[in-house]
């Protein structure tokens, strides 16, 4: 008994019959294509949190410019502007979020689809198959940027939303100084008629003091 000698050390390869390959490239596959899966919805969510994002911005700039140059001395039009996108600035916080929930929520069910490849990873690096995702450094690297693109949309948001609910609470409790200022824009509005006919009387003056003569120049004889 003391001579006998140990048994050869247990490897994989002889085991694995044609039906546990055939078994293993199935469950190779199905993992690759689920993580393509998680991967596009990742991809699918930050793009549709970029596009909104830019949709709400550029309806917040029409509704602004439109109002400044259609009702800039209207107070109420003003208020209900200003109110608008601070409603488009939540409304594109909220999605911001819900897009970084939906990347976080594809990140963990990524994690769990790896976890059959992990438990078999001596099978899958007998028959050859290459690992389905990247090293695990670079893995852990590239959730935190994708993670990252919408929490970094929803904060700006949030600071967007803070300055317009800046401007909002100025404009709603201090009317009297956009009154004044909505005078100096468009100081015509303000003026009486005795005071219109006035300042067009002069300017008709001075329009006159500009004109060319109007008697013929006589002509001299040489």
């Amino acid at each position: 008994m003391a001579d006998e000698k140990t048994p050869p050390e247990y490897t994989i390869g002889p085991d694995i019959t044609k039906e546990d390959a055939v078994r293993l490239q199935r469950a190779y596959e199905a993992v690759s294509k689920n993580i393509e899966r998680e991967n596009a919805l990742i991809h699918y969510r930050i793009t549709w949190a970029i596009l909104l994002s830019a949709g709400i911005l550029a309806a917040e700039g029409v509704i602004i410019n439109y109002v400044k140059d259609q009702f800039a001395a209207d107070y109420w039009y003003n208020c209900i502007a200003q109110g608008t996108v601070i409603f488009l600035s939540a409304v594109a916080i909220f999605f911001c979020a819900m897009s970084g929930h939906g990347v976080r929520a594809a990140q963990r069910q990524m994690e769990t689809v790896k976890e059959p490849y992990i438990l078999k990873r001596a099978e899958f690096d007998v028959l050859g198959f290459p690992q389905p995702y990247g090293e695990t450094r670079d893995h852990r690297i590239g959730n935190y940027n994708a993670f990252s693109f919408p929490l970094a949309l929803m904060l700006l948001w949030s600071l967007f939303a803070s300055a317009q609910l800046y401007q909002f609470g100025k404009l709603w409790f201090d009317k009297a100084d956009f009154d004044r200022q909505a005078s100096e824009k468009t100081p015509w509005t303000n003026k009486s008629g005795a005071d219109i006919v006035r300042a067009l009387g002069e300017l008709g003056v001075k329009v006159d003091a500009l004109k060319p003569p109007t008697k013929p120049i006589p002509l001299t004889k040489r």
